[in-house]
């Protein structure tokens, strides 16, 4: 099938004909807000929406406010029901995305499947029943009404990232854990537990997480790593380091993204050894740059690039996407890039 090249407008406005029509449409993504379950140039599956059966959970498609379209999951409800005049909380899954409130009226359509080899991945199975009903009319007040150790939990977390602001307990922190954290290349055998710390097992979009990461590992292994941090035989951390041939224009050399660590080991040093071992890992593969994107309110992961060499730069294509976006009401991003030398 031949791939066809739309300017912005014609592009929203012939998708917005199409799917108020009942009809179908595939699209080409970009950008990485839905890693790992939409990646940068994958096609995706839409279809019609009835804004009063939209769910928890589901994948929509959007009109930016810069005009543009948008592709994120429905995490909440903001009235008492998700009809025309109400609003929708939609976010990313890509780690550090913020929710955005959106009006359902600027919902256009659904995603049905992401095409990703030789299978769709179907990925519009939306929380449903009871659970939606909840969801939609308590949000956070209603899960910890269900589940009340969640409600503590989220008491406790913000406690500790309280006290990880602080140098003394980083110091004590990265004392604790020295000689016992170990970063190395992910094998497809770190399939399942991989799956849980990224997340995969939460998503309604994905069948089979271990599977789906193992898939993804097998993907990614031809252009780049996914580099883990364990202690004690467990996952703490991961990061993503790899270039994408084809889009040289837009994501020239290699990149940095999806680094997180278990919220317990933060402030430990355990994000910066993974980025440490993702470039030297990146200089073994011949990279000569390595860029990352971080929301320019992201202190902790400016100041921990910035210690490791990154300096802001300019990719001119991606500076103009990033402008679109952050009118368009998403965070402000920058563009950090590092020069490798043949050992680091």
């Amino acid at each position: 099938m031949r791939e066809i090249a739309l300017a912005k407008h014609d592009l929203c406005e012939i998708t917005e004909a199409v799917l108020e029509r009942g009809g179908f449409f595939r699209l080409k993504a970009f950008g990485h807000s839905m890693y790992p379950f939409i990646l940068d140039g994958e096609t995706i599956v839409l279809g019609p929406v009835d804004h009063v059966s939209i769910t928890v959970g589901a994948v929509v498609l959007f009109r930016s406010r810069s005009g543009g379209l948008s592709a994120h999951r429905v995490v909440a409800f903001e009235c008492e029901t998700p009809d025309s005049r109400g609003k929708i909380l939609v976010q990313g899954d890509e780690p550090g995305n913020a929710a955005e409130a959106i009006e359902v009226s600027r919902v256009l359509g659904r995603v049905l499947a992401v095409e990703r080899g030789e299978k769709p991945r179907i990925t519009q199975r939306g929380i449903k029943g009871p659970t939606a009903w909840a969801a939609a009319r308590f949000r956070r007040v209603a899960r910890w009404l269900a589940a009340p150790g969640e409600f503590f939990k989220a008491i406790a977390a913000g406690i500790l990232l309280f006290l990880q602001r602080s140098s003394v307990y980083r110091s004590l922190a990265s004392r604790v854990v020295r000689g016992k954290v170990a970063c190395r290349i992910a094998q497809v055998t770190d399939g399942p537990a991989l799956a849980r710390f990224r997340g995969y097992s939460r998503q309604p979009g994905i069948a089979d997480p271990s599977s789906e990461m193992e898939r993804d590992l097998l993907m990614l292994a031809p252009f780049g790593d996914h580099i883990i941090a364990t202690l004690r035989g467990a996952i703490a951390g991961s990061v993503v380091v790899r270039r994408f041939p084809g889009k040289a224009g837009l994501y020239p050399d290699w990149w940095l993204f999806g680094l997180a660590v278990r919220i317990i080991f933060r402030g430990a040093g355990i994000g910066e050894s993974l980025v440490r071992t993702a470039l030297e890992r990146a200089v073994t593969r011949g990279a000569a740059r390595v860029h990352v994107l971080v929301d320019s309110d992201n202190y902790p992961a400016l100041n921990l690039y910035a210690k490791l060499g990154f300096e802001p730069a300019s990719i001119p294509s991606l500076d103009h996407r990033i402008e679109e976006e952050f009118r368009g009401g998403a965070k402000r991003q920058v563009i950090l890039a590092r020069c490798l030398k043949p050992t680091i």
